[in-house]
């Protein structure tokens, strides 16, 4: 039994992807990815497909010479993705009341793709880091203040392979629990940074306390 991308995979399962890339040699990588989350019924709890997480679950398995992919077709690598700033994402007034005379704070996840690209918009214009996309399996959330947008929280896959370390007895700081210990760093920044923009700051880069 191997395990990818928080799945454990038998050998039988191996045995199938091979089987299915063998018999499908013109498939792209992202529809044999599909094909495969529909076979094994891989899925988020809302029944989307996880079908960027196989992705990396394959490239990982070809870099175990577990599986030969199909050749990428990609003929040259993506440019990075650009969210200029838009009306949308401009600074609110401040919030000057007390933390008790607030509206009830909530937890929204990103529902569709607009919310998605606002929410990267947010964080390539206020955070100093800028916008880098988040790899394998992730949860992004608007937090609101009654009805309105305060901050922006977001969780990577590598932080459930430290609760997966933590739950098992490991201990090791090599591989996957310092890769977290980076990650857990850059999401605590993004939460501060995000949260000041809608509360009126500016761009957080300038303040110096970061």
């Amino acid at each position: 039994m191997s395990t990818y991308c928080g799945r454990e995979f038998s050998a039988e399962d191996i045995q199938a992807i091979r089987h299915l890339i063998e018999h499908h040699p013109g498939m792209r990588r992202a529809a044999l990815s599909r094909k495969l989350c529909e076979l094994f019924d891989w899925s988020r709890p809302n029944g989307q497909l996880k079908d960027m997480t196989c992705r990396v679950a394959l490239l990982r398995m070809q870099a175990d010479g577990l599986i030969t992919l199909p050749a990428s077709r990609m003929s040259r690598p993506r440019s990075r993705a650009h969210f200029p700033p838009t009306p949308a994402t401009d600074a609110h007034p401040a919030l000057l009341q007390p933390v008790h005379e607030l509206a009830e704070v909530t937890l929204r996840p990103l529902a569709d793709t607009a919310a998605s690209r606002l929410w990267n918009e947010y964080i390539a214009r206020y955070h100093y880091l800028g916008y880098t996309p988040l790899s394998g399996s992730q949860l992004r959330y608007n937090v609101f203040v009654g009805e309105r947008l305060v901050a922006m929280l977001s969780f990577g896959a590598t932080g459930s392979t430290l609760a997966a370390d933590i739950s098992a007895g490991r201990t090791s700081t090599e591989g996957g629990a310092s890769a977290v210990t980076t990650r857990c760093s850059i999401l605590v920044c993004a939460m501060s940074a995000a949260a000041r923009a809608p509360l009126g700051m500016e761009n957080p880069a300038t303040t110096g306390d970061e």
